[in-house]
């Protein structure tokens, strides 16, 4: 069962939502119902929760800043905002905030669980990844054990071939054969093929492949199936030429699809942006040599992908971030400017100026004004 709370101001809501939705027949559990955000934020800190349900308005602390604030104490808690009609606004930002979903007054049942039914996929999905990387590790914490020399080298390897990858090389395997054939040469036949099947599966992972196994057989084979007919030297050279047939197929996948290349590092490029846009050092050149390509390719793709450059991205960024930390009425402009990674609060009120045209004393001076109105 996934753990959900709900968070709105009117007890009538409160209460349909408890009441009416049928949460355990799709997978959820009510743990909490609260009626501020203020209340719902002192549970998240001391409780795990996995699903957020809550109004966008409220008094003393909105949905928005509360899913802002939770975020900070359970990194993965996923959100869904009701909102009214006209709070279309509130609902963009939401979105930016990376809310799952959102729910319009008046709320019907089908609705609803429609929403949640979803999520529910998105949760099961996300728990089997999890399950899935914490198998990896523990197979790969005993392949380290018990071959650490090996194990050092062939995740060398594996970061080598990325890099090929990501720039589009056509790469000869003779020599690179050699290599991985002389760092294996100590290895049992079944620790060889996990090895071979560890690069695939992460080389899969890295560039948002299909594990197909029709297609890539270490995808589905970690462990060797034996040939009664076979020696050990022939096995051997059989999975050998069955990972290289696996390579070959995930060059071709990447040069088939070169806008898919270009579009899962642009998307990487842009993750990072969104987790650490408070980074003073962020930067092209850092993301970049992060990501193990050259500043100029990662420029070139970047602004090809979203028809602005990397540094207009991360300024968009900076200042969407800076003027929520505005609306909040919680910080002054030098804090702001140090969380949007301004070191020096003139620096940032340029930036601010420029962008929207007023400076950030302004733009709280004009809310004001229309709240007064």
């Amino acid at each position: 069962m996934y753990k959900v709370i709900i968070v709105d101001d009117d007890e009538l809501i409160r209460k349909g939502l408890e009441q009416v939705i049928r949460w355990e027949r799709m997978g959820f559990f009510v743990n909490g119902i609260f009626q501020s955000g203020i209340d719902a934020l002192e549970y998240v800190k001391s409780h795990p929760v996995d699903v957020i349900l809550t109004d966008i308005r409220m008094p003393q602390m909105s949905g928005l800043e509360l899913i802002e604030a939770a975020k900070g104490y359970q990194r993965n808690v996923k959100a869904v905002m009701i909102s009214g009609y006209g709070e279309f606004k509130l609902v963009k930002q939401a979105l930016v905030l990376k809310a799952e979903d959102y729910l319009l007054k008046p709320l019907g049942q089908e609705e609803v669980e429609a929403v949640f039914l979803k999520l529910k996929q998105s949760l099961d999905k996300e728990r089997h990844a999890s399950q899935e990387e914490e198998r990896g590790r523990s197979r790969g914490r005993k392949k380290e054990r018990q071959y650490p020399k090996e194990w050092k080298a062939v995740e060398a390897f594996r970061k080598e071939m990325t890099v090929h990858l990501e720039n589009g090389r056509i790469f000869q395997n003779n020599q690179q054969m050699k290599e991985l054939d002389q760092i294996l040469s100590s290895c049992e036949e079944e620790d060889i093929a996990q090895f071979y099947s560890d690069i695939i599966i992460k080389l899969l992972e890295y560039f948002d492949l299909d594990h197909d196994e029709k297609v890539y057989w270490f995808a589905g084979h970690g462990k060797l199936e034996r040939d009664p007919r076979m020696d050990g030297e022939r096995q051997t050279e059989r999975l050998r030429e069955q990972f290289w047939q696996d390579m070959d197929n995930i060059r071709k996948s990447l040069w088939n699809h070169s806008d898919h290349m270009r579009n899962l590092l642009t998307g990487k490029a842009k993750s990072m942006i969104e987790a650490e846009y408070g980074d003073e050092s962020l930067s092209l050149a850092s993301v970049a040599n992060r990501l193990n390509i050259s500043y100029g390719y990662l420029s070139t793709i970047f602004t090809k992908a979203e028809g602005h450059s990397f540094k207009a991205h991360l300024v968009m960024v900076r200042m969407e971030k800076a003027r929520l930390l505005l609306l909040s009425r919680k910080y002054r402009i030098y804090e702001i400017a140090r969380m949007t990674g301004y070191k020096n609060p003139r620096y940032f009120t340029d930036a601010f100026k420029k962008y929207y045209h007023c400076s950030p004393a302004d733009y709280i001076a004009r809310l004001r004004g229309k709240e007064e109105a």
